[in-house]
């Protein structure tokens, strides 16, 4: 059976309350878990001014901090999420994230795109013993195959792959939903699909082909940040 993943990202803003909201509007979808990003900012940007793609490096940062939540808000909204029957984890960014979210009990621990070859955050996760469900998105296969013979190498055989196209959004032309079933030929694991598309089409094909896990981003207000354009999809 597929488990659905709700992808909240930081789309609260660093408002407990509209968090709390988003878990009651994943409640309402049916959805199997709610998923949260938990950036440190400090551990995440490099210090001082330089060139970042587009953006404007101290923008981002206070970006960052304005939708940070506190260990108290965290907690909380966990054990929130637990008592109406929708488990809550989130996408750690770094050692001081991971730690922080280990002591919340997460179902799983996910591991963004960007932190596939990040096998020393990754080797702290596999320590834990708990479910990580991994992105692939922008790694050539041979990019999947390392990490993997790294989660074989520690022992590791809990994991979920991810198969991800890193645009936001992306049309459901571009979904190549045919690299799930790659994915599952050459490592024999598990397989879900991290979707990206406005629409419900490709979250319904990649049922077709036995997917495991399906994440698909929403959003439940009109204030437009950064994360959220990112994630209206």
């Amino acid at each position: 059976m597929v488990k659905i993943i709700a992808e909240a990202g930081v789309n609260h803003f660093g408002n407990y309350s509209l968090a709390l909201k988003l878990i009651d509007a994943v409640k309402d979808t049916g959805s199997d878990f709610i998923k949260f990003q938990m950036i440190d900012e400090k551990e995440l940007y490099s210090p001082g001014k330089y060139e970042y793609g587009n953006y404007d490096i101290e923008e981002v940062r206070k970006q960052r901090r304005e939708s940070h939540l506190s260990t108290d808000e965290l907690n909380k909204l966990f054990n929130y999420a637990h008592s109406i029957g929708i488990p809550a984890t989130a996408t750690p960014f770094g050692f001081i994230s991971l730690k922080q979210l280990i002591k919340l009990n997460p179902p799983f621990i996910k591991i963004a795109s960007g932190d596939i070859n990040f096998y020393s955050l990754i080797e702290e996760a596999i320590q834990t013993g708990i479910k990580l469900i991994i992105s692939t998105g922008m790694s050539t296969l041979k990019d999947v195959e390392k990490t993997v013979n790294f989660l074989h190498s520690k022992g590791c055989d809990n994991f979920v792959l991810m198969h991800c196209i890193s645009v936001y959004p992306h049309h459901e032309s571009m979904s190549q939903l045919g690299y799930i079933s790659t994915l599952q030929k050459e490592f024999g694991c598990d397989v879900g699909f991290s979707d990206h598309t406005l629409g419900s089409t490709a979250s319904w094909c990649c049922n077709c082909i036995r997917s495991k896990v399906d994440r698909k981003t929403f959003y439940a207000i009109t204030k437009i940040g950064r994360d959220l354009m990112q994630n209206i999809h």
